[in-house]
């Protein structure tokens, strides 16, 4: 067995190339103590769940008009899907709809289990806000068909 002192920060390790090892002592770094969170932080902190629980309803809301609005598209022809795997799916929509149900039952899960996190609520603002531009992009997307319906045929 080999070996060597090394000095770091004032401690020494043993390094060894054996079977067996040597024992190596590596500094620590010190616990630093965080100020306390004022009133009104813990207080939104303690409500992060139930935020979380609302965020995951509307997602759920603007899924659903995703999901509803994609279908609507696909029957009416000249609908490309963006989703490659939903895309395959489009023929059958039941199985659209098992699929974007079954997703959002495994993340809203996933999010529901870790709802007391900053990380989460981040993500379902993040995804709030994405579903909420799709929601926008539908209304222009029905709105350009409606003004193509209007020049192919004349309605109106």
């Amino acid at each position: 067995m080999q070996e060597s002192g090394l000095s770091r920060a004032g401690t020494t390790e043993q390094v060894s190339d054996g079977p067996r090892a040597g024992s190596r002592a590596i500094p620590v770094a010190r616990e630093v103590d965080l100020p306390a969170p004022s009133p009104r932080q813990a207080r939104w902190s303690r409500r992060r769940g139930q935020r979380v629980v609302l965020l995951l309803i509307l997602l759920w809301i603007l899924n659903g008009f995703d999901l509803a609005f994609t279908i609507m598209a696909h029957r009416l022809g000249d609908f490309n899907e963006g989703n490659p795997i939903a895309r395959t799916m489009l023929h059958q929509p039941v199985r659209v709809v098992i699929f974007k149900v079954s997703s959002v039952v495994f993340a809203s899960g996933i999010f529901f289990l870790f709802r007391d996190r900053g990380l989460v609520e981040a993500g379902c603002w993040g995804l709030c806000l994405v579903y909420a531009v799709i929601g926008f992009l539908w209304l222009l997307y029905y709105d350009g068909y409606e003004a193509h319906l209007h020049l192919r045929w004349g309605l109106g």
